[in-house]
């Protein structure tokens, strides 16, 4: 759009001509061209004693840049430290082909179309883009990002036989555990046993959100066949005797289905026996190989785990 500004003197009437687009009675009109190119506008002005006076001039037209984007989807953006900041290009030229200049307030810049950007540090900045076409008028457009600080995820682990605690970071506003073995919790510092599972390595994870921003930890931990006390539950559907042995014994199992036994000792070493399957729910073991000690008994029945202690002694 062109401003004009005749020199008319007072009580002087105006008449515009934009080159045929457009005409206008204003003493300081302006136009908006449809087209670039030298366009000729011509000025008449008239005063109260009927006398005229005409000029006309060339106005070249070039095009016009228009600058715009936005970033995640919207037109002020807070992002999180460390994650991607996605700014979308909506830049628009009548004609021709834009060029760009991006400026991302940290030091960082680029010339692409619609880039991505990672702030290292939180804060504000202001991110400038400036669209360029050849032999026309750039434009830009400044957006502020605010980059907020992600939230302390790491955690400590102590681990007591089948039983885990952690220690989570304080401050966060939602907290999510998981333990490798689909069970969960929501609290900062929770406790949790590891019941009916093989012995394995689990992944313990926090995801731990403050504000907008989010982050995650994890950090696996070794379960054994059994700990150092015995665990209760489900032992009821098992009986194991002799007890102590010298190195034979038996075992039975209530509502027998799919049975496994494995015997480990007092470090969860899963120890190399021989279990013999006598039918009706009762099983031999030979652990007459096996040195003197105190070691677990470990039965799984489908879905279910019990746990026994057994002495040897020759």
């Amino acid at each position: 759009r062109t401003g004009f500004v005749p020199n008319g003197g007072a009580n002087s009437s105006y008449a515009w001509d934009f080159d045929g687009e457009a005409t206008s009675g204003m003493e300081n009109p302006s136009h908006l061209f449809g087209k670039v190119g030298a366009k000729p506008v011509t000025l008449t002005i008239a005063d109260l004693n009927g006398c005229t006076n005409s000029i006309t001039k060339d106005v070249n037209v070039v095009l016009q840049a228009v600058a715009g984007f936005t970033a995640n989807g919207f037109n002020a953006i807070d992002v999180c430290e460390g994650d991607k900041a996605v700014f979308t290009n909506s830049s628009t030229v009548a004609a021709g082909d834009l060029t760009y200049d991006w400026k991302f307030g940290d030091g960082g810049l680029s010339s692409d179309h619609s880039p991505t950007h990672i702030y290292a540090t939180p804060g504000d900045y202001n991110v400038t883009l400036q669209a360029i076409v050849e032999g026309g008028c750039p434009d830009e457009i400044t957006v502020q990002v605010t980059v907020n600080p992600s939230p302390d995820a790491t955690f400590g682990l102590v681990r007591e036989g089948r039983t885990i605690k952690l220690d989570g970071p304080s401050g966060n506003d939602v907290y999510r555990w998981t333990f490798g073995n689909g069970g969960k919790d929501i609290v900062e510092d929770p406790t949790y046993t590891y019941n009916n599972v093989d012995q394995g390595t689990y992944t313990v994870c926090l995801a731990a959100r403050k504000g907008v921003c989010s982050s995650k930890d994890c950090q696996d931990v070794t379960i054994n066949l059994a700990g150092i006390e015995e665990l209760t539950q489900n032992n009821d559907m098992i009986n194991v005797y002799p007890n102590p042995t010298q190195g034979k014994f038996n075992v039975t199992v209530e509502n027998a289905g799919d049975v496994v036994i494995k015997v480990g000792d007092i470090l969860g070493n899963v120890l190399d026996v021989n279990v013999t399957d006598n039918l009706n729910g009762t099983y031999s073991v030979d652990m007459s190989a096996i040195a003197d000690g105190v070691y677990f008994v470990q039965v799984k029945n489908g879905d279910f785990y019990a746990t026994k202690r057994i002495t040897v002694s020759k």
